[in-house]
């Protein structure tokens, strides 16, 4: 089991409400051994972004990209083995995926990517300015009822934070299958000054990614008939 770690004293942040599951299939014992002895080798944590952040920088590594939600991992791994001299955060709260994505660094021996297992929010609001240019955000909860609106983490409140932390003409990529929340994300979007929308023809939504790869999500979507928007904007400052 993954510790939970308190708020740091010296830095005056919200604390994120997490709404859902962290497990959604019991571990068996060779994933709780793995997640034992190989998460502290790639986790880095509210207490030490800053410090982490800084020693990767000192090391040469200059250049940043995040994932919000990396689910079983596949898209995080295909882009760290295709930028090699690009250093990545994955980010997700689930303990399965988290296992999942520790399976695949060690089998590729993968040294460009560390993980953060606590609400994204969290890192963000602690990390230094300008550190990303690019973010993915694939997938994200849609929180389909009205009355669970506020749980949706694409808002005014985290898009300002984004901004912070994201490098200008930084890029921000998010996908989902939910048009309903598709138009939501758009709308908070136009609300906010700190991104546009990069669109310049109707059917540039529907494009993939560069070097995408089929996520298992993406698969079962695909083979459910549901459109799958792509959306890019970009940071404006």
């Amino acid at each position: 089991m993954i510790e939970k770690r308190k708020q740091g004293k010296s830095i005056a942040v919200k604390k994120q409400r997490f709404f859902g599951r962290r497990i959604s299939r019991k571990l068996s014992n060779n994933k709780i051994i793995l997640l034992k002895n190989s998460l502290p080798n790639y986790e880095i944590t509210t207490r030490n972004i800053k410090s982490f952040l800084t020693n990767k920088k000192n090391r040469g590594n200059d250049v940043f990209w995040l994932e919000i939600g990396f689910g079983s991992g596949k898209h995080l791994i295909n882009q760290a083995l295709k930028n090699p001299n690009i250093f990545f955060i994955g980010c997700d709260l689930y303990i399965n995926g988290i296992v999942s994505l520790l399976n695949q660094i060690l089998e590729k021996n993968i040294n460009n990517i560390a993980i953060f297992t606590e609400d994204a929010r969290e890192l963000v609001n602690r990390s230094p300015k300008d550190l990303f240019s690019k973010v993915f955000i694939l997938f994200p909860d849609p929180w389909p009822k009205k009355r669970h609106f506020k749980r949706r983490l694409i808002n005014q409140e985290f898009l300002n934070s984004l901004s912070r932390v994201m490098e200008h003409d930084g890029i921000l990529h998010i996908c989902s299958d939910v048009l309903s929340y598709v138009r939501w994300i758009l709308y908070q979007i136009a609300k906010n000054s700190n991104f546009i929308w990069i669109v310049r023809r109707s059917n540039d939504w529907p494009k993939k990614l560069n070097n995408h790869v089929l996520t298992k999500y993406e698969q079962k979507a695909k083979d459910n008939s549901r459109v799958i928007f792509n959306l890019e904007f970009m940071s404006y400052k």
